[in-house]
């Protein structure tokens, strides 16, 4: 029982205990997924390490509220409560080349647990995993509806694959990319460019795909 417990709370992303909004990060594949999170002043952020190495969670130098997980193996969490607004960079002590963000909002004091979670504004995260072999998932964040469009670039900017899923309303969501081009065709290892599109908003990323 307590498995599966463990198992949902880390696929969900997002729980709830005792009325504290705990946010999942997991530590795998010598990545944070996701890489940045938006959470609300007083909630929580709980590390998990997933794979076979050792990591940290290890708040980056001059950082206004700082924390230091020390070791986490395989299965071991390390949790703590975000209390000052701000953009606090972190990394893995031992692999310095695994970083991710976490962005503190002000507490609005409306509680509508009904209601959806509307995002405060535009923003693509940097595609997971990262590099990546057979697929990869990008996450972005919509304040209001609009008609959104990705498209993935390669380095002489020739398009490789667009993802047009129309008008959506504002919220999270998720496109996977399994490494095919318009023809359906594998691509060959390299660096690829993604950007969103979602009315006046425009952000480019880079990701690295490896065969």
């Amino acid at each position: 029982m307590k498995r599966i417990i463990l198992l949902a709370v880390i696929f969900a992303g997002l729980t709830s205990v005792s009325g504290a909004t705990v946010h999942q990060i997991n530590i795998f594949d010598f990545g944070f997924n996701p890489t940045s999170k938006t959470i609300t002043e007083g909630d929580t952020v709980r590390w998990t390490n997933t794979g076979p190495s050792t990591h940290t969670s290890t708040s980056d130098q001059g950082s206004l509220d700082p924390w230091n997980s020390g070791n986490l193996s395989t299965n071991q969490s390390y949790q703590r409560q975000f209390n000052v607004v701000g953009i606090f960079g972190y990394h893995c002590t031992p692999h310095s080349f695994m970083t991710g963000t976490i962005e503190v909002d002000q507490a609005t004091g409306v509680d509508d647990p009904s209601g959806p979670i509307v995002p405060l504004s535009f923003k693509i995260d940097q595609n997971y995993p990262n590099p990546f072999n057979a697929a990869t998932t990008i996450q972005y964040q919509l304040p209001k509806a609009g008609e959104v469009r990705l498209t993935i670039y390669n380095l002489l900017g020739q398009i490789v694959k667009v993802f047009q899923p129309g008008r959506q309303a504002a919220g999270s969501y998720t496109i996977s990319w399994d490494g095919k081009d318009r023809k359906g065709s594998q691509v060959g290892s390299g660096i690829y460019l993604y950007r969103l599109e979602a009315g006046e908003f425009s952000q480019f990323r880079k990701m690295t795909l490896i065969k």
